[in-house]
């Protein structure tokens, strides 16, 4: 599976949402209410001197990868393996979908710099979760992961991605922040994941998700997932990583 990515960055109003592919970025469009977006204090003196609040997230996860936002405590209805309009919650292990390439263990990176400025970098590939009820996850925005961090250095960071995403992510951001630290967190094959995301069928003629197929014999093998859980216009998808 290609890898694709997303690319948030701050300015006046909010963050501004990019998808990254094939060496290209694309606007997506900005953020400016969020439960992960606050603003910074500004005291009263500093307000006088001219400093004015920026904006800073409001990060969904802590130090030990727990849910700070709560955003897995709504009362979503279980994934019953139905196309349903609202987001429903399914659980199940992380599986690379076919074809696969190397790299496809790490299905998912997010990386936070979480203010001076707010740097958000996504790099995923689309993958599966076999569970009770087996699904594809895909998304066309940046999804919110909650996991345990590790502090990482931005420019490492960057350059850690593949070519066609590091491209047009040093276009956007050049050398300038390189220092800055931030947090990684990551999706692997095989991670224990909470997936709350809309379910939508899959359509047969363009794509059909397999998860067991390239690497199972003929007898073994799944049947192809038709169901996609994902996201919608103002309804973007949560990952958790259970401990």
């Amino acid at each position: 599976m290609a890898r694709h990515g997303f690319l948030m960055l701050e300015d006046r109003r909010g963050l501004r949402e990019e998808s990254l592919s094939l060496g290209r970025r694309e606007r997506l469009g900005r953020v400016e209410r969020a439960s992960y977006l606050g603003v910074s204090r500004v005291s009263f003196l500093q307000w006088l001197l001219g400093k004015r609040p920026r904006v800073r997230a409001s990060l969904p996860f802590d130090d030990e990868g727990r849910d700070t936002l709560d955003l897995l405590s709504t009362r979503a209805r279980a994934f019953d393996g139905n196309v349903a309009e609202d987001a429903r919650s399914a659980r199940g292990i992380v599986r690379p979908l076919a074809p696969r390439e190397d790299g496809d263990e790490v299905a998912l990176r997010d990386f936070w710099v979480p203010e001076g400025p707010v740097i958000r970098i996504v790099d995923a590939v689309h993958f599966g979760i076999e569970g009770p009820i087996d699904a594809a996850v895909a998304f066309a925005q940046s999804p919110l992961l909650v996991a345990r961090p590790t502090p990482r250095r931005l420019g490492d960071h960057v350059e850690s991605l593949a070519p066609e995403l590091r491209a047009p992510v040093r276009a956007a951001l050049g050398n300038a922040f390189d220092d800055m630290v931030g947090l990684a967190l990551e999706v692997r094959a095989g991670d224990a994941i909470e997936v709350l995301g809309i379910p939508t069928r899959v359509d047969e003629v363009v794509l059909r998700f397999d998860l067991r197929g390239r690497t199972a014999s003929y007898r073994e093998a799944a049947p192809p997932i038709g169901l996609v859980l994902g996201d919608a216009p103002g309804v973007r998808m949560v990952l958790r990583v259970e401990p």
